[in-house]
C-alpha cells in the first residue's frame, strides 16, 4: 500500500468503503443514477431485452433499439491497460 499513489485510482479503489449488498434494496439505491451499477431486472427483462437485440431492435412490434443503437452495442468501447488490475483488456 505505501508504493501506491493516494490520489491514484488503484488507492481509492483498494481503501475505499466496503460495498454492501443490501444498499440496492433500498430506495435511495433505486432512485440514483448511477452509471453501470443500478440496472435492475431478473432473467425474463434480459432475455427481452436480447430478444430486442436478436430481432433487430423490435420486440412484439415495438421498436426499442435503432438499428444505429445496435451497431454502437458492438463496438469496441475500451482496450487498454486496466488501471486498477494493470492487466490489458478490451
Amino acid at each position: 500500500m505505501a508504493a501506491l499513489d493516494p490520489q491514484g485510482p488503484r488507492f481509492k479503489t483498494v481503501v475505499g468503503p466496503l460495498p454492501n449488498a443490501e444498499a440496492a434494496n433500498t430506495p435511495d439505491w433505486r432512485h440514483a443514477d448511477l452509471p453501470a451499477l443500478n440496472g435492475h431486472g431478473n432473467a425474463r427483462s434480459v432475455a427481452r431485452i436480447l430478444k430486442a437485440l436478436a430481432l433487430g431492435g423490435t420486440v412484439d412490434g415495438v421498436r426499442l433499439l435503432s438499428p444505429d443503437t445496435i451497431g454502437v452495442i458492438f463496438d469496441e468501447q475500451s482496450h487498454g491497460t486496466d488501471l486498477i488490475l494493470d492487466i490489458p483488456l478490451r
